[in-house]
């Protein structure tokens, strides 16, 4: 009976209101990201912005290390925002931003929501030191007869201390007992430019020859792709904690300067690692050093299994991007370097090359590529991309290819060669229709060498309601098709959002992934394979200035599930 209640309950859901939020925030985390879709994203990143929308990063108070650290700035914009601060004093609107050297009114608008302009010398609603706060997340999901469960929470008092811990127990879980526990404990200096973390936390630097965790790419398809924006240290805040290194971490910033060291711990190793690097008006560098050890579960005896050393270079130069990074493991005795330009061509052009060489000889551990394919090794490679602004015709869109030699073989041919190439079109047809075309043609010369991905995507938004449409076709062993429509509406308290399509994927191998609504911390890109019909609704409510609720119903073929998750902000 209680089968048929959740199946019953989630066909009702679909006869409520046809739904729709516009997919601002998205595509906002898209442009700042690279990527060319929702389904390039990672869970991580979309968690990381989606904290930002909640509490905003102030750009006239933050330091030169904090505004490295969060992502939204490159190397060059975290520090002409500083200078620009030392000389001018605060920003006072998004126009001014716009103005400092590295932005544009574009970028200014993008970033629009994750900043504020509060917090600086001529503010008065600073936070006080003692204030504390905490951000509760609790969710629960159910299938015919399975069920998970997940509660995380994130708080601090002030700038001071900061602690976040999450639990979660999964579908496939023996037990009711909790899967995962994760969580970690910070403390910053009020005296000196001092922060530490014990627990789970993150290490990106450089272009991400060396060390760098939790990174997914999927392709060199956007000119912000190309450049990896190093974030230093960050605590990690998820259900699971996966990917992020467990451990104690400090990170000193003074003026233009910063290191960070850290010692990680594994199942039967010890990473210590350490990261120096100077940030100017228009150049940053950086060098990166660790070496892990691990003990032998049959000898009982410590050896090194991985250790590298690498440096890297970041500058802009009337509106050029140069960077640069090369990167040695001493254990294997092979080199990696990447290095690549971003450059204008006119007002509305601007275009970005990339080189990389991955030896196979070099180990990839605790590296993240550029693009996905080879994880840093075994792959001599180059990109190009050309993106043209929208102009008064309200079109625009880019162009990429990339082309890659694999040394050691995908094949018993011997050596390997894959091209890519990715063409992107945005027509605005009318005030709030857009119309966006993909395609996408791989060749590769091992076995099921072509592959050709198209897409359309049609949305209409108003003032409240949204309404989208896909079709995608998809073409390597045999066709897979997918299309979908949505629709959905949104108000300051209740939004509300109804999506159904159709799949005929008979190949594994020809999966589609497709971007679902979901709460935050939960982001979901399922694959389609099979034929059948699905139908999601998704349901968020702010109950309180505090607390917001959201429902997701889903009906495929063979499966019902429906999710809750409640999120509560204390302060």
């Amino acid at each position: 009976m209680w089968r048929k209640g959740i199946t019953t309950f989630i066909v009702c859901l679909r006869t409520i209101v046809l739904p729709a939020q516009s997919h601002e925030d998205i595509e906002r985390i898209l442009r700042l990201t690279g990527r060319d879709s929702a389904e390039e994203l990672s869970g991580h990143e979309v968690e990381v912005f989606q904290e930002y929308l909640e509490r905003p990063i102030r750009i006239n108070s933050e330091g030169i290390g904090r505004l490295r650290s969060c992502g939204l700035f490159s190397a060059y914009q975290a520090a002409s925002l500083a200078d620009y601060r030392a000389r001018h004093g605060d920003i006072l609107s998004l126009n001014e931003l716009s103005s400092v050297d590295g932005f544009t009114r574009e970028s200014a608008a993008v970033l629009a929501p994750f900043i504020t302009l509060e917090g600086g010398a001529l503010s008065s609603g600073n936070t006080p030191a003692s204030k504390g706060y905490c951000d509760i997340a609790v969710k629960g999901g159910i299938r015919l007869n399975e069920g998970n469960y997940g509660l995380k929470a994130k708080g601090g008092i002030g700038r001071r201390v900061t602690y976040s811990l999450g639990i979660s127990r999964s579908y496939s879980a023996k037990s009711a007992a909790p899967e995962h526990l994760t969580g970690n404990l910070g403390w910053e200096s009020g005296r000196i430019p001092l922060r530490i973390t014990t627990g789970r936390y993150n290490l990106r630097f450089g272009q991400g020859l060396a060390l760098w965790n939790g990174m997914s790419m999927g392709g060199l398809s956007k000119i912000s792709s190309f450049y990896m924006s190093g974030t230093g240290l960050s605590a990690s805040w998820s259900f699971t904690g996966s990917n992020a290194f467990t451990g104690i971490a400090g990170e000193y910033n003074r003026s233009r300067f910063r290191a960070t060291s850290s010692v990680s711990f594994s199942k039967g190793s010890v990473l210590p690692a350490v990261n120096l690097g100077w940030f100017g008006r228009n150049m940053s560098v950086s060098a990166t050093h660790y070496i892990e050890f691990e003990r032998g579960s049959d000898t009982g005896r410590t050896f090194i299994p991985d250790m590298k050393t690498a440096a890297d270079i970041a500058a802009c130069i009337n509106g050029t991007d140069i960077f640069s990074e090369i990167a040695f493991d001493w254990v294997g005795r092979s080199a990696a370097a990447l290095a690549g330009t971003t450059f204008p061509v006119g007002e509305r052009i601007r275009m970005a090359v990339q080189l990389r060489c991955y030896p196979s000889g070099y180990n990839p551990a605790h590296s993240a590529a550029p693009r996905s394919g080879s994880r840093c090794s075994d792959e001599l490679g180059a990109s190009w991309c050309m993106e043209i602004a929208k102009g008064n015709g309200r079109q625009g869109g880019s162009i990429s290819l990339d082309g890659a030699l694999l040394p050691a073989g995908k094949s018993e041919a011997g050596k390997g060669l894959q091209f890519k190439g990715v063409a992107d079109w945005e027509f605005g047809i009318s005030d709030g229709i857009t119309l966006k075309l993909r395609l996408s043609e791989r060749y590769r010369t091992w076995e099921r060498r072509l592959r050709t991905d198209l897409r359309a995507d049609l949305t209409w938004t108003g003032k409240r309601f949204t309404a989208s449409s896909r079709i995608n076709v998809l073409k390597h062993i045999r066709t897979g098709f997918l299309a979908y429509v949505e629709g959905g509406w949104k108000s300051e308290k209740l939004s509300v959002f109804v999506k159904t399509g159709v799949y005929i994927v008979d190949e594994w191998e020809d999966r589609i992934y497709s971007y679902e609504r979901n709460s935050p911390g939960n982001f979901s890109v399922p694959a389609f394979y099979g034929r059948g019909a699905w139908t999601t609704m998704y349901t968020a409510w702010k109950f309180s200035r505090r607390g917001k609720v959201y429902v997701i119903g889903t009906v495929k073929p063979g499966k019902a599930e429906l999710k809750l998750q409640v999120n509560l902000s204390i302060s």
